[in-house]
């Protein structure tokens, strides 16, 4: 599992909390609760049109970066061009300060298979 292979890396994982996609209200539970074990490290695994619901829930409760809590993302990847097309980009794009985004690196050679 995704909490499992942080474990020997050194890493705690204090919880995992499950979301399901597509829904606010279920990204807003999975946020709260997440709050509860006082974490100041983020790693979330987020779709990008579940990314405002997500960016808002945190915002909420005061989950964000300019707060002290850093968030890792994988693969977001297009986030500022979704940014652009939000409503409200200079809100998201503020509420993304404190994200870290991961992607992964394919060497070219590897690319075509």
């Amino acid at each position: 599992s995704f909490a499992s292979g942080f474990g020997g890396a050194g890493v705690q994982i204090l919880t995992a909390q499950p979301y399901t996609r597509g829904s606010s209200q279920s990204i807003s539970s999975a946020v709260q609760a997440a709050a509860g074990f006082g974490a100041r490290v983020i790693v979330v695994v987020v779709y990008t049109e579940d990314l405002a619901a997500l960016l808002d829930a945190a915002q909420a409760i005061g989950m964000t970066g300019d707060r002290g809590y850093a968030w890792v993302a994988a693969d977001l990847i297009g986030a500022p061009q979704w940014v652009e097309q939000t409503d409200n980009p200079e809100r998201y794009a503020r509420l993304l300060a404190g994200w870290v985004h991961l992607s992964t690196l394919i060497p070219r050679e590897r690319q075509a298979l």
